[in-house]
């Protein structure tokens, strides 16, 4: 998920809308056990992006950043959420749009 939500600045209409596209290819790298009841830091990078094709680069931390849980290189295919799709919404998407708009949240994009 959050190598998906680092393509989110990117989307446009037809092009890499919030939770399209398929994975190609997911490869994730255990380097260590977290520990139970820990904060972690996840970071994630786009890396390339085209019309069709995306590779996005993770990594999970400790919150200063000196261990290094696990890595990721996910690679994924864009693909068009249908129009039926897009008018789906669950009593997830209401408290999160409920949410944002209490905290006055905007894009700075």
């Amino acid at each position: 998920m959050a190598t998906t939500a680092a393509l989110c600045p990117l989307a446009r209409p037809r092009s890499w809308e919030f939770m399209a596209g398929v994975s190609r290819s997911l490869n994730i790298s255990y380097l260590k056990a977290v520990p139970i009841g820990i904060k972690v830091r996840l970071n994630s990078k786009v890396m390339s992006v085209g019309k069709q094709m995306a590779m996005v680069r993770g990594e999970m931390t400790s919150l200063d950043g000196k261990t290094t849980y696990c890595t990721v290189e996910h690679h994924k295919v864009n693909a068009q959420v249908l129009p039926h799709h897009q008018s789906v919404e669950t009593q997830w998407d209401e408290e999160f749009a409920s949410e944002w708009k209490a905290k006055e949240v905007q894009s700075k994009l």
